[in-house]
């Protein structure tokens, strides 16, 4: 197993870096597989979208209050 120790106080650069490429790495990631279901990529739902989910929901209500 390798050990690897970058804590700010030891190496504060390297740190940075290794911050910044995590926060861009992870940017990345959500950006790609992390979209809500009701979201595009402009970050606004269509109506279309908003009308199925609206018809989704209410189905699975009634169908819980009938239980």
């Amino acid at each position: 197993m390798l050990y690897f120790r970058a804590l700010p106080t030891n190496k504060p650069i390297l740190f940075g870096v290794h911050a910044f490429v995590f926060l861009c790495l992870g940017m990345i990631w959500f950006h790609l597989f992390g979209k809500p279901a009701l979201s595009t990529w402009k970050g606004a739902a269509s109506r279309t979208v908003l009308e199925r989910e609206r018809r989704q929901f209410q189905d699975e209500s009634g169908a819980v209050d009938a239980d």
